[in-house]
């Protein structure tokens, strides 16, 4: 049928016609493109956010004959694991990456308890991260089948070099390797990372577990100690769950990390989660009580150059927003996490709360 305007209202037809047209361009075009237009990463000239996040045993679907540690985390294994509850959890997960940096994909995040550099693929190109996002991981060889990994932008982080820092613990046990990243930001300044899962507080036998966590923050003090032989003022960024808290032995005498208040002209790394008023909150809780093993640490030069890559130590804490966490009867306010005892599920986030530090140059 021929539709025929009348001339006086030709260019009034001729106008509605092509708004019609191009309301219903935008409403047809694909759902992929614009969450990815949306969540471009914010890079903020002179000003990155860095954040650390155990994200509680994030295993694909997939049995690997080569990692027993991820039978249980299989559609027949005791956590039921299927393709919704997967994509569930990184959803989930990234819905907390993303909150940590106000909405917008902090440009650089540590993460630990990831089986493969799959699921790291997945938690990229399934969720409405940045698909040019890039890692940097290694498998190790912990009994439990997790590492540590970097995830980063390289349009603000460019990797020169990095290595797995292997721990060797008596009694042939394994545990996660640490990862060393040494690179540029801003295409300026050369910057070392170490990213940490050091071994569990949770054994019969004490005096071994604090001797495994010494064991891994000496490896990590020897690689530290060698950097700054070369550069008394390089800049060096450890995060990780160390399972140990800021005034254990590991962390104050073997690798000398120290609060503000207390290091000294000697103190080549400084604490900046050590002062955080521990009422206030932490990186996971036990018992009712927030404990602070999620950590960052900086050298020295990190916090009192006056121009350079730097650290904003007020800009320092642990990211707890409402939503990433339920009320227990007993303990009050606790990480809502996917799992509890006996593999029940909760579908929640993780057991551990992301500790984040700013940085400016």
């Amino acid at each position: 049928m021929q539709i025929v305007l009348r001339p006086s209202f030709n260019i009034v037809a001729s106008f509605v016609f092509l708004v019609i047209l191009a309301n219903f361009s935008i409403a047809c075009r694909p759902k992929t493109t614009q969450q990815i237009s949306s969540s471009q990463p914010a890079v903020n000239h002179g000003q990155v956010k860095m954040v650390f996040y155990n994200l509680e045993n994030l295993f694909d679907t997939i049995n690997d004959p080569a990692n027993p540690g991820d039978d249980d985390y299989t559609p027949n294994g005791k956590g039921k694991w299927t393709t919704d509850r997967y994509q569930h959890k990184l959803n989930n997960l990234w819905r907390v990456i993303e909150a940590t940096n106000d909405g917008q994909p902090p440009e650089i995040f540590g993460v630990c308890e990831v089986e493969n550099n799959q699921v790291l693929t997945d938690l990229i190109h399934k969720t409405v991260l940045p698909d040019h996002y890039k890692t940097v991981h290694y498998p190790s060889p912990d009994e439990r089948g997790i590492d540590v990994a970097l995830v980063y932008n390289p349009d603000i982080f460019t990797v020169l070099e990095s290595k797995n820092l292997n721990i060797t613990l008596p009694n042939n046990d394994y545990t996660r390797d640490i990862l060393w990243v040494h690179g540029k930001i801003a295409n300026q300044y050369e910057l070392h990372i170490f990213l940490n899962h050091w071994p569990s507080r949770h054994s019969n036998d004490k005096t071994l577990s604090e001797g495994n966590r010494i064991k891994a923050a000496t490896v990590l003090k020897t690689k530290c100690d060698a950097i700054f032989k070369k550069n008394p003022d390089a800049n060096i960024i450890i995060m990780g769950d160390f399972n140990d808290h800021p005034n254990d032995k590991s962390i104050v005498e073997t690798l000398g990390a120290k609060g503000i208040s207390a290091a000294n002209n000697k103190t080549q790394l400084i604490n900046i989660t050590a002062e955080l008023d521990s009422t206030k909150g932490g990186s996971y809780r036990y018992q009712g009580k927030w404990e602070r093993i999620d950590q960052v640490i900086v050298s020295r030069a990190m916090v009192h150059k006056t121009a350079g890559l730097k650290v904003l130590p007020e800009e320092t804490g642990y990211f707890k927003a409402d939503f990433m966490l339920y009320n227990d009867n007993k303990w009050g306010r606790m990480p809502n996490r996917t799992f509890g005892r006996d593999f029940k599920y909760f579908g929640g986030y993780s057991d551990h709360i992301p500790a984040y530090a700013t940085f400016t140059w």
